[in-house]
């Protein structure tokens, strides 16, 4: 049994481009060792690209792969990469592809007292992406859509 555990690149950012990396980690759940595990990427239910993970990889454990073929992110938006191996007599499909959805954003914004229009981008408190923000911080930040539209959607993750 051989199933995808995580997408390693490429992951949601601004910057990304026309040649990104595909690399996967597939776990052998199994108690035999395997060699040449079929994997495959499709980005946006275009076409699949296929590689093959020669082994061995003993049971229990963990290999890393990057596929020979680079996919295209260059354009700000939401992606969709469906991940998969397809080993001949896996025990368990239930781990064999799993979706993961990656976003192309435009902007970084760190809080402060400014005016910002984006379609899309990382919003981040005071303290950027890596640091805390003071508590006394009074900012307002006022979002304005690009597009054009009448509103803007942001989401909020706690990481």
């Amino acid at each position: 049994d051989a199933g995808i555990t995580e997408l390693l690149s490429p992951q949601s950012a601004t910057g990304l481009t026309a040649g990104e990396p595909v690399s996967i980690r597939v776990r052998n759940c199994g108690s035999q060792t395997v060699s040449n595990i079929p994997v495959s990427y499709t980005l946006n239910n275009g076409s699949p690209v296929f590689g093959m993970i020669s082994g061995p990889v003993e049971p229990e454990t963990e290999i890393t792969y990057t596929f020979g073929q680079t996919a295209d992110f260059s354009s700000t938006g939401n992606y969709e990469l469906l991940v998969g191996v397809n080993l001949p007599g896996d025990e368990s499909v239930a781990n064999d592809f799993i979706t993961f959805g990656i976003s192309h954003y435009n902007s970084v914004v760190n809080m402060d007292n400014s005016i910002v229009t984006a379609c899309s981008g990382l919003f981040y408190d005071a303290g950027g992406a890596n640091a805390n923000y003071c508590d006394s911080d009074t900012l307002t930040c006022t979002f304005f859509p690009a597009s054009g539209l009448p509103k803007a959607s942001i989401e909020f993750r706690f990481d």
